[in-house]
Parts: structure tokens; sequence; C-alpha cells
């Protein structure tokens, strides 16, 4: 092959190049997603395409023709620097460990991710000539990060969201390969992952998320966490803390696939780990409650044991196979993984703790304890709720809830040929209340919620969302069939819309999806007001009675189309369900 021919194939190879400037120096598939590509949010970069085509076209000519016998191959650009205001170095040891010494009494307690002891001698080394590594000072932050509880001290300049940033400029070290340290790496990562749960859920956190637990069970296998055969090469302490990390793995990679629909990546038939008994310290809880009772909960091996139902949940009910099912057979699967859901609650969770009791059993627990209690509380009702599907996770129910309400909105007859519509909770069914029940109980769990508390309402908040939008159905269906509803039910929804204003104010991407369920919420209230004495009983809501105030609230509730509403609730296509959606005069 000629000089010539070799300067035009690398000049051909620039000219066709799509990717940004990140995966084109690593090699690695770019998505080309805008505004950023899914390796440059993981990688933390500015996602950017240099156009030095042109530039580089010139150089190749010019220098192909002074050296004759040397192709010249294209500079590399840099790699993306870390976020400008992230640390390099971490405070004194004597000021970090009251901070881990606190992270270890809780929240690791709890969720054991780290070991202390092997933590400890890792500080112990942070004065040595060399320092710490990128990977010890993400580790250091990513605890930092975990310990902070609202109404905490934290140290100056190492608030919870500083220290995420800092954790996060070391993604690079993360995942290379020649970093030396592999399990502290995973155990960063997961931690980054609960961190980032517990974040605002706009779509570029959530895709973030989805590609550190990616990352993490790709660490994880390399490793050989999820088999048996490699843990036995270890000592006893260091063996038990690689399983507790699979495990945790194994956790949030099915919370976070329930949470986008998407299939696990650590699939059951993959792993031979044992779940072994927690301890005092890691996982097992001991606690003596408001009333002088002592009692035990293994809060570690029953938030596993939810984690496999979450898995059998996608695989049994939102699999391709699964979906493919005969109706008869899907509500037999319903079924079972129903009584799975009963017999997880009645073995894992002490009678002291249930969610009826927290109200006045919290005096007696550790914030920390409270705040793990309400997420794993809010999972289990979020797998009932998905099992049912019914929620704001589901188009198609989402869909019947708006056609529903239009009939609310708009009493004329559907077009010709369009079948009727039907209740959406029928009062005679078991199913209806029963998840009716969830749905209270969810609205009364969420009271408990620190309003300061950012991250766990972040964590509870979609939940919460689907329980509300229960309740207004059931406000729907008892209005239409002339029924009374439950005042607390009322109120429940109030205090809903009252917090969903809030959040919108502060958050304005919250905004869409706020203003979807104030429409049904009033729609609700329509449909109450028609089959009541005409005016609403609670003094806040005004004092227009009769066909006046219907009419005005029901111009109000004119600023979504139906198809609109669906979209507000759900990144799902509507399309499937585009035929069935109407409004008056279509």
């Amino acid at each position: 092959m000629s000089q010539r021919s070799r300067d035009v194939q690398v000049v051909r190879g620039l000219e066709k190049r799509k990717a940004c400037d990140l995966c084109h120096i690593k090699k690695i598939r770019c998505d080309a997603k805008k505004p950023t590509c899914s390796h440059c949010v993981v990688y933390v970069a500015k996602c950017v395409y240099t156009p030095y085509i042109r530039k580089r076209r010139h150089e190749v000519q010019v220098q192909s023709s002074t050296l004759a016998d040397e192709p010249v191959a294209p500079k590399p650009a840099p790699l993306p620097e870390p976020a400008p205001h992230s640390r390099t170095e971490l405070p004194p040891t004597s000021e970090l460990v009251p901070h881990v010494q606190n992270y270890f009494a809780n929240f690791n307690s709890i969720f054991p991710l780290f070991d202390s002891k092997t933590f400890t001698a890792i500080l112990n080394g942070l004065e040595s000539p060399k320092g710490p590594d990128a990977v010890l000072i993400a580790a250091v932050n990513v605890i930092l990060a975990l310990s902070y509880e609202p109404g905490s001290t934290t140290l100056p300049g190492y608030d919870q969201a500083t220290c995420i940033e800092n954790a996060q400029s070391r993604i690079n070290h993360l995942l290379a390969a020649e970093s030396h340290d592999h399990l502290l790496r995973i155990q960063v990562l997961l931690g980054l992952v609960i961190l980032r749960q517990g974040t605002s859920p706009a779509p570029e956190g959530f895709s973030m998320t989805n590609s550190l637990v990616a990352s993490a069970i790709k660490l994880v296998h390399r490793l050989g966490l999820q088999q048996s055969r490699t843990n036995v090469q270890f000592d006893a302490e260091t063996s038990l803390q690689r399983q507790r990390v699979f495990w945790i793995a194994y956790i949030l990679d099915r919370d976070t696939s329930m949470r986008a629909h998407d299939p696990p990546l650590q699939q059951e038939n993959d792993h031979d780990i044992p779940i072994f008994e927690s301890t005092p310290g890691y996982g097992l809880m001991s606690f003596t409650t408001a009333a002088g009772e002592e009692a035990i909960f293994d809060f570690f091996q029953a938030r596993i044991k939810l984690a496999q139902v979450q898995g059998i949940i996608y695989e049994q009910l939102y699999s391709v196979r699964a979906i493919s099912q005969p109706p008869e057979n899907r509500q037999q699967t319903v079924n079972r993984i129903h009584g799975m859901l009963v017999a997880w609650f009645q073995h894992h969770v002490p009678v002291q703790l249930l969610p009826e009791n927290l109200s006045t059993e919290v005096l007696a627990l550790t914030p920390s304890f409270i705040r793990q209690l309400i997420t794993v509380y809010f999972t289990y009702l979020s797998c009932y709720l998905h099992i049912h599907r019914v929620g704001s996770h589901n188009a198609e129910w989402i869909t019947r809830l708006v056609n529903y309400s239009q009939t609310i909105l708009f009493p004329s007859s559907p077009s010709p040929g369009q079948s009727p519509f039907t209740p959406l909770l029928s009062q005679e069914s078991s199913t209806s209340k029963d998840v009716l029940l969830v749905a209270r109980e969810t609205a009364k769990l969420f009271r408990l919620v620190d309003r300061t508390d950012s991250s766990l309402i972040w964590n509870t908040g979609c939940t919460y969302i689907s329980a509300t939008l229960v309740l207004i159905a059931n406000c729907l269906t008892v209005s239409e069939q002339g029924g009374d509803l439950d005042e607390e039910d009322a109120k429940l929804m109030e205090e809903a819309m009252q917090f969903f204003k809030g959040l919108a104010d502060e958050m304005p991407h919250f905004q869409t999806l706020e203003k979807a369920c104030a429409e049904l919420e009033c729609r609700a209230r329509i449909a109450r007001t028609r089959h009541t004495s005409g005016k609403w009983p609670e003094p806040n809501r005004g004092t227009g009675t009769g066909a006046a105030w219907l009419e005005t609230e029901a111009r109000k509730s004119a600023g979504f189309s139906a198809i609109q509403l669906v979209e507000a609730f759900t990144t799902a296509s509507v399309k499937p369900y585009q035929t069935r959606l109407w409004r008056a005069g279509q």
C-alpha cells in the first residue's frame, strides 16, 4: 500500500467519526445522545465533538509530502478533567474519624456497604507520604455523604452535594482496569448509586444511576463476587465482606430495574451466594420499643428477600415472555406473587414496627433506622402496586383513569362503536379493596417522611404519586356509583395536592406532573360534588354551589388533553392507547 493510500485512509476515518471526543479517545461506542451521551454522563465529562478534520487533513497532506515513509496519527484530545470544584485532598484524619464513626454506627449498621475494621485500617494509612489515591478519596467522600442526615453537622466545605461531586469526579479511576483495590471501587460505585437514588429523578440523573449500576455489576463479575468458589480463597472476614457487597449490588440492581421496568443485570441463575444471617452492626437491628419491649429485626436479610421478589415480578409479569401469557395464567401468577409479598411481610417485619405502629414507636428508634424502614416499606408497597398494574408506572391503567375522568368532565356519549368505560376499582372486588388499602397506607406512611429530607422524598415520591392516583380513581368510582367518599381519603388527597404544589414551586421539571395530578384531583372533586348536596363540604374549598360552581371548576380543569395527561405520568409511548382516548366533540 502506498503512502498516499495510507494517508487517505486516515483522513476518511476522521471524516466518518461520529463519536464524541471522550468515546473516541477511550475507543468505546458512543450512543450520540443529546445533550450528553451515556458515557459522558458516567464519566461526568463535557460531551463535545471537536471539528478538527480540515486542520488534520492539511497536517496529513503536508507531513506526508515531507516524510514519505511515516504515516502520521492524529493527536488524541485530552481526557476530561475532574469537576473544577472537586477537592484533591482530604481533611485531617482527626476531623474525619467522628463522621466515619457516625456512618458505621448508623447507616452502615443497617445497610453494611463497608467493613469498619477494613476501612479504619485504610484511614490509618492516610498520613502516608504518598497521600490518598483517587479511589480512596472517592470512598471517603461517599461515606461522608451517606453519613449526612437532616440537621446533622458536616465538615466545613464537605456538605452532601459537594461530597457526591467529589466522588463522581473520580469515575475514571473507579472504572480503570489498573486500579489496585477492586472491592473498594465496587463499594464506591454502589454508594454513589444509593446517593443518586435520593436525588431529583430528572432523566439525566436516572440515566446516570443505571450506568453506575451496570458498571458495578460488571466489576462484581470481574471480581467473581457472585461465585462461592472464589470466596473460599479468602479469610472468613474478607469472604463475608465480599458476600455483603454482592448482595447490596443485587438489591440495588433489582431496585433500579423495577423503577425503569428493565430486566435485572444480575440474573438469578448466575450466582450461588447463600443468604447469611446478619450480625449486630451489620444489618441486624436490636431495639427497645416505646413500650419497653426488646425486639430484633434482620433488616439486611429482609431487604435481600424483598429484592428476590422484585426480580420475580419482572420475570413473571413484565418480561417479554410473561406479557404473552394468557390472561388466566397471568392472574394466577399475580395471586402467587401477592402471596409471596404477604408472606415476606408477615415473616420479616416485627409487629412492633408495623406501619400503623410507627407513629407511636418512632421515639424509640434512631432517625437513620426510621429512614431505612420507611424506604423498605415503600419498596414493598411499590411491589404491590406493580403486580396489580396500577399507578403512574402503567400507561394502560393511566389511560383508563383518564378516560373514566373524561366521562366526569364531559358527560356526553362516547363516539359510536367505542366500548363503554368500566369502573377503575370495583367496590365488590377483594383485589380492588386490597389495592385501595395499600394506597391509604402509603399516603399515611408518607406523613412520617421529613419534608426537609430531599433524599427520602425522592426515594418514596413515585410510590406516593401512584397511591394518590389510586385514591383519585376510588373517588371517581365511588362518586359515579352514588356512594359516599371516606372523609379520610379526601384529606389524604388534599395533603398530596398541597405537597405536590410545594414541590413544583421548588422543582420546575416537576410542574407538569403536579398540574396533571391537580387536573385529575379536580375532576374527582367535580364527581363528588355532582353526587352530594351540590357544594364542597370543606370551607377552604370555596363557597360556590350547584351548577355555577361545577361549571367554574370544569373550566379550570380543561387545560390538558387526554393524551397530554397520559404523557405527563409515564414515559411510555401512548400510541397503543391513543385510539382509546377521547374528549368532548371528538
